[in-house]
């Protein structure tokens, strides 16, 4: 499949049962055996992709999955954006996150509603600027989070926003 100049190729996650179309050539994160790169709380990171390869234009996206099917509790798009706000507020996540937008949308992500949210935050070891987008969906007692980050000034983040995930 491709669009524009770019060939998009598609990785497929049997675990969580997804997939999500990639630039072929642009991300090097994509291969056979992957495990996740870590599970704390329920919230495993089920793929992470990186575009670029030198600073500052460097993307990253990391699907996340929170698994709340053992509480007793249901939660709502509108309770789990305001969640996933407050840990965007913890110093060590995306140090001095400001968000600019948060919304549950009337649109939707792979045929479900979704929230998203938007803000800048401070890049390590440097005063420049990094932007945080995040999109998310619940299915089955299941968030899926998309979250894609990086260099405010990376010219990347188009190619992020035009990936496709089923």
């Amino acid at each position: 499949m491709s669009r524009g100049q770019l060939l998009y190729l598609v990785y497929e996650n049997e675990l969580f049962d997804f997939k999500i179309e990639y630039p072929q050539g642009v991300w090097p994160c994509c291969d056979e055996g992957y495990s996740p790169a870590y599970s704390t709380n329920g919230i495993t990171e089920a793929v992470s992709f990186q575009i670029g390869i030198s600073y500052p234009d460097v993307v990253n996206l990391r699907i996340l999955i929170d698994d709340r099917s053992d509480s007793n509790d249901s939660i709502d798009l509108a309770e789990y954006l305001d969640e996933s706000l407050e840990s965007y507020g913890l110093p060590d996540y995306f140090p001095g996150f400001r968000p600019i937008s948060s919304q549950v949308d009337t649109s939707s992500l792979a045929g479900h509603p979704s929230y998203s949210l938007s803000g800048t935050y401070t890049l390590p070891d440097s005063e420049d600027l990094g932007t945080v987008n995040e999109t998310g969906i619940i299915i089955d007692e299941r968030i899926y989070s998309i979250q894609y980050y990086g260099s405010a000034s990376s010219e990347l983040f188009p190619i992020v926003e035009h990936m496709n995930i089923t």
